[in-house]
């Protein structure tokens, strides 16, 4: 029977976490911006899961065991009606307002039935196993660990194995099977049940419960109630860990390392944290005290020593400030996490009420959870430009840290926690001052000296007031994140947060978008139509406008991505461009003149921005309209892959004249994109040719090597770029299988050296 149990569990939750980044890429095609969609996406799922666990929660209070079946599996057969999972084809996204209410109805209409249908799956089977005859039905939240285990597979298989090998429509199938299996699964366990009722029923005495309207009455315990606060406790404790895996996420696939699919490691540590916790805490090991201390206890439990080191991770993390560059800094706050994680989580689990509550206990977790989603993915955007939930979260958490037992060991640690929180702040405040930041030293100095105040004189609780100055160290290290310069702006949106920073010698204005450098201009007047950066006239972009500039093939030239607006220095009189930008943050940074000036002082002739993905308002415009279209729109971790399949470049095809040319900007550290180009150039009938970039010196700060690659109709049409001797032929692949709307592979283009 708990094999039973555990299997139908782990498929459920293996389920709910292929189908989300699965539809996510079904509807890429439509709305383009990865970012909205994973956002969007992401808070449907928390919402339908908060959902699927209030359902559990009335239905296994309000009906007996034959109402929950009968009503359960009407869902079940209800859900296979929308099933398999794919985009209806009369949906069309709209193109003037906001596409995010558009795309919750979308989900709601296309996988709402399937996907509530397996979120019950977890919370309904532990309390249909708490009322069998098993000897661990007292406790049945160790199956919480077989749903958490079947997530991380999931979440690993799904880029490893099912991406680069079936296509979106095979997928929805195998998604079809998965949830019919599951359904059989669930007739199993119930059962299962029905069974273990009938053999409680006919002995006499051998199980100490009274039948009431099938259901079972458990007996009093010490969770005959449950109080507000300790909601609240389970809210907190549950949200705390869900902003912060956000929050982590986006500072180091932002700040530290944009490499693709990096994401999936802070939220599959999440789920690990989880499976630790509800494996291995026992129930009552890490209580929510308000009350004076208990005895000092004489051993040390894991968890305990958990709590006690939490503190010291969060100084490291704080400590990672002052560390240059990407993979050190990136795996502390990894561990920070993964080890923050470890203890909220066990403190949840360890404060599990008896199997009575156990629907109301996971309905509170998941409203942690939603608070943490909707924080991170929708309210902070809105109303912080810069990562701001991030240090709050971690600041929130010195507070919220659970209290344990008393230890002989707890002096020892508490003067080297003192010692390396005083440490760090004194080095953070020779660090501002060489950056001439006076009043943040003067913060840092007031912070120290109330937390050696308070220490002397043994104010109760003193370590959460030192994590006050933990907290504002990280709270500047990300409203400063720039060693060298000043912030002139920042701004942020869905997207990510953009910042001009201007150079010490006040001659440069970098673009920022985390630590990724997406534009420069020379601010000295007679260097302001200078293009920099990736664009310099000597790069291979130079050399396409040299070549094909001018001519009547490129009277009118498209470029998705505006960045600061660089390629318009490349404009003739006779030339028209159209900018396609989706950020409108990029478009007030472009043509503000206090920051950049590339739009205002150096266009030639006539120009426009529009607003919006570049495929979806490319395909508005005219046919054989564009002479060149250029795409610089591969610079970050979310590589926009419906901008380079078959049917994207079809569809450029038919906006582009018969002699026109299209230039993609493919410089990237972490993936390979030749290949893809060469791929569907040929799959096209179209010559590839590819440049790479390397005679910038590395000292050269104003400019970067670059690679780029261009497609067109016939090799002579090329021919000015071939006489250069710098531009080379790039072959398809032997395996001829190219990227389409239905296929892509990531895994397969990552750099891994």
């Amino acid at each position: 029977m708990p094999l039973a149990y555990t299997v139908t569990i782990f498929l459920s939750a293996s389920l709910l976490f292929l189908v989300q980044p699965m539809f996510a890429k079904m509807v890429l095609p439509l709305l383009g911006g990865t970012p909205t969609v994973w956002n969007t996406c992401m808070l449907f799922f928390q919402g339908v899961l908060l959902a699927g666990y209030g359902y559990t929660h009335v239905l296994t209070g309000r009906f007996g065991h034959r109402g929950q079946m009968a009503l359960h599996f009407t869902v079940l057969f209800s859900a296979i009606v929308a099933l398999p999972i794919a985009v209806p084809h009369d949906w069309s996204p709209p193109t003037v307002a906001t596409p995010v209410f558009w795309l919750l109805w979308l989900l709601v209409v296309s996988v709402g039935a399937p996907v509530f249908a397996v979120s019950t799956t977890t919370p309904l089977l532990q309390r249909w196993f708490a009322e069998t005859d098993h000897t661990s039905a007292s406790d049945p939240y160790f199956l919480y660990a077989a749903s958490n285990l079947g997530s991380v597979l999931a979440l690993l298989g799904y880029p490893l194995l099912i991406e680069p090998n079936f296509a979106l429509a095979d997928q929805g199938w195998l998604w079809f099977g998965g949830f019919a299996v599951l359904t059989a699964l669930m007739a199993t366990c119930a059962w299962h049940l029905k069974r273990s009722r009938v053999r409680v029923s006919s002995s006499s005495g051998s199980h100490p419960v009274k039948q009431n309207g099938g259901r079972k009455d458990f007996p009093a315990s010490a969770d005959s109630s449950i109080n507000t606060r300790r909601r609240l406790y389970w809210v907190a404790l549950s949200f705390v860990p869900s902003s912060w895996m956000l929050g982590v996420t986006t500072y180091i696939t932002t700040d530290l390392s944009p490499m693709p699919l990096l994401w999936v490691i802070p939220l599959a540590l999440y789920l690990l944290t989880f499976i630790w916790a509800f494996s291995r805490v026992k129930r009552g090991e890490a209580k929510f005290e308000t009350g004076r201390a208990k005895q000092p206890a004489s051993t040390l439990s894991t968890h305990a020593l958990l709590v006690r080191l939490l503190p010291f991770a969060l100084l490291l993390l704080a400590s990672s400030t002052i560390v240059e560059g990407s993979w050190q800094p990136m795996l502390l706050h990894l561990a920070a996490f993964f080890l923050a994680g470890l203890v909220f989580h066990g403190a949840l689990a360890s404060d599990r009420p008896s199997a009575q509550f156990l629907t109301e206990y996971y309905l509170w977790m998941a409203v942690g959870g939603f608070l943490g989603g909707l924080l991170n993915g929708l309210i902070a955007p809105l109303i912080s430009s810069c990562l701001l939930e991030y240090p709050l979260t971690l600041l929130l958490a010195f507070f919220l840290c659970p209290q344990v037992q008393p230890h002989k060991l707890d002096r020892l640690l508490n003067v080297t926690f003192v010692g390396l929180t005083a440490l760090l702040i004194f080095g953070w405040l020779l660090d501002l001052n060489i950056r001439q930041s006076p009043s943040l030293v003067n913060l840092l100095f007031l912070v120290l000296l109330l937390s050696l105040v308070l220490i002397v004189l043994n104010v109760a609780h003193w370590r959460k007031f030192v994590g006050v100055g933990v907290g504002a160290v990280l709270l500047m290290a990300v409203l400063t994140p720039l060693r060298d310069g000043s912030v002139l702006y920042t701004g942020r949106s869905y997207f990510g947060v953009h910042r001009v920073v201007r150079s010490p010698d006040e001659s440069l204005h970098y673009l920022y978008h985390g630590r990724t450098v997406h534009g420069i201009q020379d601010r000295r007047p007679e260097h302001h139509c200078e293009p920099l950066s990736y664009y310099h006239r000597h790069s291979p972009l130079g050399e396409i406008f040299e070549a094909f500039s001018g001519s009547g093939s490129t009277q009118r030239i498209a470029v998705v991505g505006l960045g600061t607006g660089a390629t318009i220095c490349y404009q003739q009189p006779e030339e028209e461009f159209t900018f396609y930008e989706i950020d409108p943050i990029v478009q007030y940074v472009a043509e503000s003149e206090e920051l950049f000036d590339h739009l205002k002082r150096c266009s030639r002739g006539p120009y426009r921005i529009i607003i919006g993905d570049g495929r979806l308002k490319l395909a508005e415009a005219p046919d054989e309209y564009y002479g060149m279209i250029f795409f610089d729109a591969f610079s970050s971790d979310a590589i926009p892959v419906h901008l380079l399949t078959r049917e994207a470049i079809a569809m450029y095809l038919a906006k582009m004249r018969e002699d026109g040319i299209l230039v993609f900007h493919i410089s990237n550290i972490h993936v390979d994109l030749e290949q893809v180009l060469a791929d569907l150039a040929a799959d096209a009938g179209l010559q590839c040719l590819v440049c790479r970039d390397r005679d910038v010196a590395p000292q050269d700060l104003s400019r970067a090597n670059s690679v780029y690659a261009v497609l067109a109709h016939n090799r002579a049409d090329l021919k000015e770029l071939d006489q250069t001797g710098q531009w080379l032929e790039s072959r398809p692949s032997t395996s001829g299988r190219v990227w389409t709307d239905d296929y892509s592979n990531i895994i397969g283009i990552l750099r891994w050296w």
